[in-house]
């Protein structure tokens, strides 16, 4: 008779060693806060950009902005209903600037500060790990479709993440109780 395991809220994971897409963003969030101070606005991206009005003069949130989205790439059964998950996690930079980047135009400087802040990016989360996230190495930085007087570039970063969320959950602060044996 299979064993009935009662079902517990997505944020009630008892298990310590699993890991959770969810949790990694939050993570990644105040990880980009803490090291790239210049972002205002941090986000799961849901195409946010299609938002902003076409003349350019209404942005529902602050730039520079970044988005972070979580695709999974390969997923790995290993058993007892825990998951191996290689996600792929774009990390969207959204700067706002009306400079022109041509070679000898005056804002060309003040155009090319998201190059820089790419780099800060690049920086922060190369490497990095979490408590929901193993290490992250960068697989693409691309251009992203933009609204005007924006530019909006990706960079795609690679890491394991063990979903234990449908496995049988226990509470591992408290060992199990011991049958109680008769006299």
């Amino acid at each position: 008779m299979p064993i009935e395991v009662p079902f517990l809220p997505a944020d009630t994971n008892l298990d310590p060693l699993s890991q959770d897409w969810g949790e990694a963003y939050k993570e990644l969030a105040a990880l980009i806060r803490a090291k790239v101070p210049a972002i205002k606005h941090v986000d799961l991206y849901c195409g946010q950009e299609q938002f902003i009005g076409t003349d350019g003069n209404w942005m529902p949130f602050r730039a520079p902005a970044v988005f972070l989205e979580f695709r999974a790439a390969e997923v790995q059964d290993l058993g007892d209903r825990v998951q191996q998950l290689t996600m792929d996690i774009g990390v969207y930079l959204l700067h706002e600037t009306v400079q022109d980047t041509d070679d000898r135009s005056l804002g060309q400087r003040r155009a090319l500060e998201f190059v820089a802040m790419l780099r800060q990016l690049h920086q922060a989360l190369h490497c990095a790990q979490g408590t929901h996230f193993m290490p992250l190495t960068r697989t693409e930085l691309s251009r992203a479709e933009a609204p005007p007087f924006c530019y909006f570039y990706r960079q795609t970063y690679r890491c394991v993440i063990i979903d234990n969320g449908a496995a049988p959950q226990w509470n591992w602060a408290e060992p199990p109780l011991e049958p109680v044996v008769g006299p």
